[in-house]
């Protein structure tokens, strides 16, 4: 439930389209409103309503007017602490947890990400330094030469601050001298800072490979899951003008049909049983 409250913040440090110069800001939001949850619940939350569904009277306990049976454990650890959890600290435990991972976890990439800077952000002050140690981290198969001289030119293009790596790949597109620029950023924009897409991959494979499909091959596996990772894409996919391709073709039929081709009763519909009652009927002629 909390993750849901907090869903617009999470879904974006998930998002397929998150780059890593966009990382540090979506993720501090998500911490700055897990920190704000420690101290109050969120307006409207389900806190809130659980606290106004939920009486008490005495030792009754009614939730949506249906009572609630508490049951005492037989071996507690400490007699003096109660059995029941307050929501507050129900939230501050969950909260405090999914802080922890976004700090460890989230900030794994920091170190490359602050080497990426002048990339990302070329309209800065740089040393040559910083330029060195972006070429090493981004592009170390390309010539350090021609990198600090095209992104120094790149910087003096009349960029504006607080672009996104998106639109400065836009801008280099346009520009035929900046195509070491623009593969570098290419290259920072497909650099996903997360696994989600792993983790989709593996949930999808789990379902298709289900104990009925246990002699699925990964050739057959394969596409499936191409179609079910990419669904996004296909759905905007307009079939008919494949469809009036096919309906046009005449050889449709690729895959041989077996001994029916060339039976007598497919006469008419494939060649082979046309050339094979031709045959028969060219024998009865030179026989009488």
């Amino acid at each position: 439930m909390l993750t849901n409250n907090l869903r617009p913040n999470t879904k974006k440090t998930q998002a397929d389209i998150l780059t890593l110069d966009e990382l540090d800001k979506h993720v501090g939001h998500a911490v700055t409103d897990l920190i704000a949850l420690q101290q109050e619940p969120l307006i409207g939350g389900w806190e809130e309503k659980v606290v106004e569904l939920l009486t008490t009277d005495g030792n009754k306990r009614t939730f949506f007017g249906v009572e609630m049976w508490t049951k005492t454990p037989v071996w507690r650890p400490n007699k003096n602490v109660s059995v029941l959890r307050p929501f507050a600290l129900v939230r501050i435990q969950i909260s405090t947890t999914m802080v922890n991972f976004f700090s460890e976890r989230m900030g794994i990439d920091n170190e490359m990400i602050k080497a990426l800077r002048p990339l990302t952000h070329p309209t800065g002050v740089y040393t040559s330094d910083d330029l060195r140690v972006c070429h090493a981290t981004i592009a170390p198969d390309l010539s350090l030469k021609d990198f600090a001289l095209e992104l120094t030119d790149f910087s003096r293009s009349g960029l504006v601050e607080g672009q996104s790596v998106r639109q400065n790949l836009l801008i280099a597109m346009k520009q035929p001298s900046m195509k070491l620029v623009t593969n570098c950023l290419a290259r920072v924009i497909v650099a996903v800072p997360h696994s989600c897409d792993i983790e989709r991959l593996i949930s999808a494979y789990n379902l298709l490979k289900s104990p009925d499909r246990s002699r699925m091959t990964s050739e057959t596996a394969n596409p499936y899951l191409h179609v079910m990772i990419n669904m996004l894409v296909l759905t905007n996919f307009n079939v008919w003008p494949a469809v009036k391709i096919w309906m046009v073709e005449k050889e449709r039929r690729t895959v041989s049909s077996g001994p029916q081709e060339s039976s007598a009763w497919y006469t008419g519909v494939f060649d082979e049983a046309n050339e094979r009652k031709q045959e028969e009927e060219n024998f009865v002629k030179v026989q009488f």
